[in-house]
């Protein structure tokens, strides 16, 4: 499938199931041990990256859309929780696990 530039409501559409697709892969990510989360940790930021670029983009074009409010605040959890994990995962390193 494809959109015009433009069609804001098919694009909000393919937005939040990217948003969707990408929180399961945090939650799943979250879920393994960390000595096999510690080598998706970058394959992670990259779509954190992209995703963050998408609600810049819904920010700039339709900054008072509820659903551009209800993104933003779902890429800040899913940052928090990607950091958190991050963290957990370098200190279960320095311990040796």
């Amino acid at each position: 499938d494809s959109f015009e530039a433009g069609e804001y409501e098919t694009g909000k559409i393919y937005l939040e199931r990217l948003f969707d697709i990408l929180e399961d892969e945090v939650y799943y990510w979250e879920s393994l041990e960390p000595a096999f989360s510690r080598t998706a940790i970058q394959d992670i930021q990259v779509k954190l990256s992209v995703n963050n670029r998408m609600r810049v983009i819904m920010s700039d074009n339709l900054p008072d859309d509820p659903i551009t409010k209800d993104l933003n605040a779902r890429a800040d959890t899913m940052y928090e929780r990607f950091n958190a994990r991050k963290q957990f995962i370098q200190s279960a390193e320095m311990r040796g696990f």
